[in-house]
């Protein structure tokens, strides 16, 4: 399994949809795992553990949050886990998937965005996760 990581701004905005733009399965679910990411410093964005891809694209698409931390994962219908995306820390962010055009496709949203410290990571296990 493959990662990056880099580092968004410290500030309210759209993150999640920003790097997450175009990464789209219909059938897939989206698994909050502990997470604080506010709407307004004291609601929350994510009230449930588990998204439809609609639910979680909608939600991410609402103007301004807070990430603060997040652990999040697509879990695909056959049960495999495609991709994994922590934040630690309001700023450092570290995605894994064992599929390289996604790293792909994420690598492109971030350059796009202008989000600083890129790195790829190398060989983790995905027990690690």
């Amino acid at each position: 399994m493959k990662g990056i990581e880099f580092e968004i701004p410290n500030e309210y905005g759209r993150f999640l949809n920003d790097i997450l733009c175009g990464i789209v399965d219909d059938s897939s679910k989206w698994l909050v795992n502990n997470e604080e990411v506010l709407l307004d410093g004291t609601t929350h964005l994510f009230v449930k553990d588990e998204y439809s891809e609609k639910e979680f694209k909608n939600l991410i698409s609402v103007p301004n949050y807070y990430l603060i931390f997040l652990n999040l994962s697509r879990m695909l219908p056959d049960g495999e886990k495609d991709l994994t995306l922590i934040i630690d820390d309001n700023i450092f962010v570290e995605i894994y998937s064992n599929k390289p055009y996604l790293l792909d496709k994420i690598k492109i949203n971030c350059e796009k965005k202008g989000f600083k410290n890129f790195h790829e990571i190398d060989n983790i296990l995905e027990e690690d996760l």
